[in-house]
């Protein structure tokens, strides 16, 4: 499939002459085309089970507290933090291919680990409140509960 995808891609790039000036630049364009595409063919995919496990299953067993206009807002945020990510990375691990030489591992590796902790930063502070209300823990007794736990740590 994933063969199908790619000359997919490089059919589309000469049709519509969006190479790029140099080979990095037509490898990312095409990598973020093959991105496109492999997403597109995953939510055609993936869209009819989530929408089963939580409008059917879920909602049988009285777990479901999702709505159609949420359940099509989340798809369609994920979907667009998704491409907004796998872009970048997809350009930086492209742009570190062509000029590490034989240092590779050692600056992909740099840059997957500083990935990793921006996106330990990023997630909670960002991302999470486009997905979930965060709001503080009401007085009771499981705030109580849990603060006398956290000050055994």
């Amino acid at each position: 499939m994933m063969s199908y995808i790619f000359n997919l891609a490089d059919h589309l790039m000469v049709s519509l002459n969006i190479c790029g000036s140099t080979p990095l630049r037509t490898d990312i364009i095409q990598a973020n085309i093959v991105t496109l595409f492999s997403m597109v063919y995953g939510i055609l995919i993936d869209t009819p089970v989530s929408y089963y496990r939580s409008f059917v299953i879920e909602e049988k067993w009285g777990h479901n507290k999702m709505t159609m206009d949420t359940f099509v807002k989340d798809l369609v945020k994920s979907t667009l933090l998704m491409v907004f990510f796998q872009g970048i990375l997809y350009a930086l691990i492209l742009w570190l291919v062509s000029v590490s030489g034989d240092n590779l591992v050692f600056y992909l590796s740099i840059a997957m680990i500083s990935f990793i902790l921006l996106a330990q930063i990023i997630i909670p502070i960002f991302i999470m409140p486009m997905f979930y209300e965060m709001t503080d823990l009401k007085e009771g007794s499981l705030k109580t509960a849990i603060y006398k736990e956290a000050e055994k740590a």
